[in-house]
């Protein structure tokens, strides 16, 4: 009977460490899952470097897909067509999106916000502005498709305050008319902002205006099952 005891002793101790193992072992283990990442120059929350998705976000994010077995594949393009893809399910899975109601009848987002940003009115150096009533008449560039466009166009609408937007397809280009003189005022986000003013000659105003809440975003229904996940880590 004693060496009856001694031996299932051993064999608990035994499976017990082979249980540990296979744990810990697990996610080494999960089936690799395909996930078009959408990718746009958003330094330095999001931006490509050598080929490869970088950035603030991208910390966070593939820490996550290297314990889920998730292959990140990035998908460039311009914020304007990595959010309609998303919206259409041509991408899996789009960081750093301001979340709107408007938004999230096309999208679903994380619970969390990781961030919290604004907008602010930019103006070649020299030249100085006041209040939003100094927009009036003037062109304001501001990135096609961007949450801050839309709400500057919002908040000049409700006090009856015209203007021509000029849009491109990136921030940078916003300060590239200020400086070419293709735009007297343009709309950058604060986040973008302080890594372009140091080449461009342009000035910051006290107009800031939008606060908006940083989250990732997936196709309506996440065909991709990714929402469960990165609720879970973030």
């Amino acid at each position: 009977m004693h060496i009856v005891n001694i031996y299932s002793s051993k064999c608990t101790i035994v499976l017990l460490q082979l249980l540990l193992f296979l744990g810990i072992s697990a996610p080494l283990c999960v089936q690799a899952k395909d996930v078009r990442l959408g990718v746009y120059n958003n330094r330095p929350l999001l931006f490509l470097l050598d080929g490869q998705p970088t950035g603030l976000y991208m910390d966070i994010l593939r820490p996550l897909a290297q314990t889920r077995g998730w292959r990140l594949l990035p998908r460039p393009g311009s914020w304007d067509d990595v959010l309609e893809d998303t919206r259409t399910g041509k991408l899996d899975l789009l960081p750093v999106v301001a979340f709107t109601e408007e938004r999230a009848r096309s999208l679903d987002f994380t619970r969390e916000t990781i961030l919290v940003n604004w907008g602010r009115v930019y103006v070649p150096r020299g030249d100085h502005l006041d209040s939003f009533l100094d927009l009036a008449g003037r062109t304001v560039a501001m990135l096609r498709g961007d949450i801050h466009g839309q709400a500057l166009r919002e908040l000049m609408a409700r006090f009856c305050i015209s203007f021509t937007p000029l849009e491109v397809d990136e921030y940078d280009e916003v300060f590239a008319a200020l400086v070419q003189g293709r735009a007297e005022a343009g709309v950058v986000d604060r986040l973008v902002a302080p890594r372009l003013e140091e080449m461009y000659d342009v000035a910051a105003t006290p107009l800031v205006f939008s606060p908006i809440e940083l989250r990732l975003a997936v196709p309506k229904g996440d065909p991709a099952g990714l929402l469960a996940a990165l609720d879970q880590y973030i």
